[in-house]
């Protein structure tokens, strides 16, 4: 009334509001489905930047201070929707491993991802549904977050190159590998990823063109000009 702000109790957090706070392994988090549910239940729909904001003075502080940084990398993702076991199969089995990688590395840091097949799908399912040009286009602002002396670390984790390595340490030290090596398995994983229309999508006419496209020699360029 009278042009005045008002509010409302929506969700009673109680007396630790870190008990809503999941950390899946590596500096990843994500808030509890049941306060989405009930947020939605009331007609809010918070974004994911938002409600993080919310949680973020009652995260464990080396998280915090670990993906501070990372708050700003992941604008481009949609706001967090409410998803039944069959969407999160569908989520699981259409995401593309390679994008997948992506969303966790920078999402997270994480080098070892060794368990990538049982992140939780809130990491990654802003991918699900998108053009791989939509795609790709988030990834670009994403990335422009990166280090210069993370991009040879980041280009290892995506293209899982260290199933070629059995050096017990490549997990967790990529950058001492040798190089060649790295090299030439990192350019037959660009060529894999082009040849692979279930990457492409609905543009998997580029991706199987003569022409390697942008999206990946990216990936390449990134290496050449900022390693």
């Amino acid at each position: 009334m009278g042009g005045a702000f008002k509010s409302r109790d929506l969700f009673d957090l109680g007396p630790d509001p870190a008990r809503y706070i999941v950390y899946p392994g590596g500096n990843a988090f994500y808030i509890e489905d049941t306060v989405c549910d009930a947020l939605y239940e009331l007609g809010v729909d918070p974004g994911i930047d938002e409600l993080e904001n919310v949680f973020w003075p009652f995260l464990e502080p080396r998280v915090r201070r670990l993906v501070d940084s990372a708050r700003q990398r992941a604008r481009g993702r949609q706001k967090r929707t409410s998803i039944g076991p069959e969407q999160d199969r569908q989520i699981k089995e259409q995401v593309n491993t390679f994008d997948k990688r992506r969303a966790l590395y920078l999402r997270s840091g994480e080098v070892d991802q060794g368990r990538i097949g049982n992140i939780p799908v809130q990491l990654y399912k802003w991918v699900f549904g998108k053009s791989r040009d939509e795609i790709e286009h988030a990834f670009i602002r994403m990335e422009r977050c990166l280090e210069s002396s993370e991009c040879k670390v980041y280009t290892f984790v995506i293209f899982d190159l260290q199933r070629f390595f059995t050096e017990s340490w490549a997990k967790k030290i990529p950058q001492g590998l040798n190089e060649a090596k790295m090299d030439k398995h990192f350019l037959e994983e660009i060529c894999r990823l082009n040849s692979d229309t279930a990457f492409g999508g609905e543009n998997r006419r580029l991706y199987v063109s003569e022409r390697t496209p942008d999206s990946l020699c990216r990936h390449v360029l990134r290496l050449r000009f900022r390693a």
